[in-house]
């Protein structure tokens, strides 16, 4: 399902062998699924104020985006702060059937 994944400091890519995934919530799905299948533990917290996907992946925040260009890919960068009080957490269902 992935070719590879990249890290960058306090980021890295994920890039899916499926080369256009035009929901952003199946992408964050799948990337999802690919970590935990990887080991790692996995959890999708919900969207910030501005929209953007929360995720903890080993314990650690991180923001969710869609990155496009010859080959699509889901990025994740490292985020510190405390959002459990303002996540929205609609979609969190649909995210979450991809990896549960």
């Amino acid at each position: 399902m992935v070719d590879k994944y990249i890290n960058v400091k306090d980021s890295f890519q994920i890039f899916l062998a499926e080369r256009n995934i035009p929901d952003p919530d199946e992408m964050l799905g799948k990337a999802l699924k690919y970590l935990k299948d990887k080991g790692q533990e996995v959890s999708f917290k919900g969207f910030d104020i501005h929209n953007t996907p929360i995720v903890e992946i080993d314990n650690v925040l991180y923001k969710f985006d869609k990155c496009f260009g010859l080959w699509q890919s889901a990025k994740f960068t490292k985020i510190q702060g405390d959002f459990s009080d303002s996540l929205i957490t609609n979609k969190k269902s649909k995210i979450e059937s991809f990896y549960s």
